[in-house]
């Protein structure tokens, strides 16, 4: 970024997002990563709302926690714009820990209901979801379902109308119910399929969460995985026993790949994502954000010294609890190939008429 003259915002975000994948290049980047974050702080202007979410954003991306944290604070309580207050809420979950969310929380919907009267339409519906994301995230649940009824209406050309639906569905049922559902855990670890399998599940009609809540934006646990009728990724498989007795009409598909393949993903997707390329680097990233995350991944890895004696433990630890009871576990290979044969019929659902999806694959 050149400090003589300021370039256009579009122009400074390139230029940072290029500088950003230029850091990703490096073998030892914590140097480089560390500068470029200051940089940032002292060259771009937080006063423009244009620019403010995509420098938090930037901040965030490169693991610079306490500048980050600094300026979620500005926009959260200086700030009172419709962008500032989503920007907020979509980060509270990855800067501020559990317990002091809902201070918050609070705060940003008190903030909203102060700026309804003068948004524009365009902006409503956005609002009305955040309005929503936020009773649920403090598990006003019904307040939720009151405003829900409300806006339901206004809310039909929503994109998550869906979940909130679901969710409004749930909320509004005895708990007994739900429990009763048959529901679909997928346990599969990171870089397994795991994205690929949220999507063939709500292909096949099923409200789908991967990782975090899309309402709430906090990563998924026991609330959410009551209000959703499927959840995949590594939050989930940490619980998969628990899941097993709670919810006895589950069902459960263990994501599996070839280890070799695994592991050289698995350090491909952390090294983008959490500046990671070994087991130390891995600890030292989590380490520094919220408990859960830090608590799901060394549960799942950080406990081994190689990454693939992680994926083998958890192999037979799955395959140990359901022994022969395989009604209700599929293990499936996305990347050898399995997809909807498979899928469907654990699941006794129609094959749909389209490919079976394979996202968030790495570049060789």
């Amino acid at each position: 970024m050149p400090t003589n003259t300021a370039p256009s915002l579009p122009v400074q975000i390139q230029e940072i997002r290029a500088e950003i994948d230029a850091c990703r290049k490096l073998i030892d980047s914590e140097t480089p990563r560390r500068q470029l974050a200051a940089r940032i702080v002292r060259e771009c202007s937080i006063e423009d709302e244009n620019i403010r979410a995509a420098i938090l954003r930037f901040l965030v991306e490169l693991h610079a926690w306490p500048e980050a944290r600094r300026l979620f604070h500005r926009i959260t309580w200086e700030f009172a714009t419709p962008t500032d207050l989503i920007t907020s809420f979509i980060h509270v979950p990855r800067l501020i820990e559990r317990a002091a969310r809902g201070t918050v929380w609070n705060g940003l919907l008190q903030r909203l209901h102060k700026v309804f009267e003068s948004i524009p339409a365009r902006q409503a519906l956005q609002l009305y979801e955040l309005e929503l994301g936020l009773l649920l995230a403090m598990e006003r649940n019904l307040e939720f379902v009151r405003r829900f009824d409300e806006l339901e209406k206004g809310l039909n050309s929503s994109k998550k109308f869906v979940y909130l639906k679901a969710v409004r569905n749930r909320l509004g049922r005895q708990r007994e119910e739900v429990f009763a559902e048959q529901k679909v855990f997928g346990i599969g670890l990171s870089r397994t399929g795991t994205t690929s399998l949220h999507a063939a599940l709500t292909e096949l009609g099923l409200d789908s969460a991967h990782w975090t809540n899309p309402l709430t934006h906090q990563v998924l646990s026991s609330p959410d995985f009551y209000m959703f009728g499927a959840c995949c990724d590594c939050c989930v498989s940490p619980e998969f026993e628990k899941l097993f007795y709670l919810y006895p009409e589950s069902k459960f598909v263990l994501t599996v790949r070839s280890i070799d393949d695994w592991e050289r993903s698995f350090w491909r997707h952390h090294r983008r994502v959490s500046w990671a390329g070994d087991m130390n680097s891995f600890r030292k990233s989590f380490a520094a954000r919220p408990f859960q995350e830090c608590e799901i991944e060394f549960a799942l890895y950080a406990a081994t010294d190689q990454v693939s004696e992680a994926y083998r433990a958890f192999d037979e630890r799955v395959t140990r609890f359901f022994g022969s009871d395989s009604g209700r576990l599929l293990k499936l290979n996305i990347a050898d190939g399995e997809g909807w044969s498979e899928l469907c019929s654990f699941l006794n659902k129609p094959v749909p008429p389209k490919p079976f999806p394979h996202l968030n694959t790495a570049p060789a």
